[in-house]
């Protein structure tokens, strides 16, 4: 297995596995992610997506023949300097997730264990999360915590999607 950054070639296999994860949820929890939207144009736009929003690192493990098995998004967003702070950035860990068939076999882990050693290297204060209730529990065995409290507030969002 290899670990490392996305490249642009990944892109289309990533929209991929985040359509197939949309589905997931939706048979599983009664959600409803994929409603009035088709694969393809869900594609479309992810690939739109990543191609536009270079901030996101994202990172990857892949299986020898190439083939992405896990995937994790992280935004850097940049601390504002304080005197004698020693930090730059804090970190948004978002859409994380691992093919069904490959779950429970340490991937996801190793993965996450990559991605904390690439935040310490660059300087990264802390790394945040928005676990669903049924990934709580893998992230406070990877050292997360839930004692801090995050306000938040919802704003009204429509969705369109993207004609290209």
């Amino acid at each position: 297995m290899v670990i490392r950054e996305v490249q642009d070639r990944d892109f289309v296999q990533l929209a991929e596995m985040r359509w197939t994860h949309a589905v997931e949820d939706d048979e599983t929890y009664g959600e409803h992610n994929t409603d009035g939207v088709t694969k393809s144009v869900f594609i479309e736009e992810f690939v739109a997506f990543l191609y536009t929003n270079k901030e996101y690192k994202i990172f990857v493990a892949e299986d020898e023949n190439a083939k992405i098995l896990s995937a994790m998004f992280v935004y850097l967003i940049p601390i504002i300097p304080t005197p004698n702070a020693k930090r730059e950035f804090i970190a948004y860990l978002t859409k994380v997730f691992t093919l069904e068939e490959y779950r429970g076999k340490g991937i996801g882990t190793r993965l996450l264990d990559y991605v904390k050693n690439y935040l310490s290297s660059i300087n990264c204060e802390l790394v945040f999360a928005w676990p669903s209730e049924n990934s709580a529990k893998w992230y406070k065995s990877h050292g997360f915590s839930d004692t801090n409290e995050i306000f938040e507030c919802r704003l009204s969002v429509s969705y369109t999607h993207l004609t290209l």
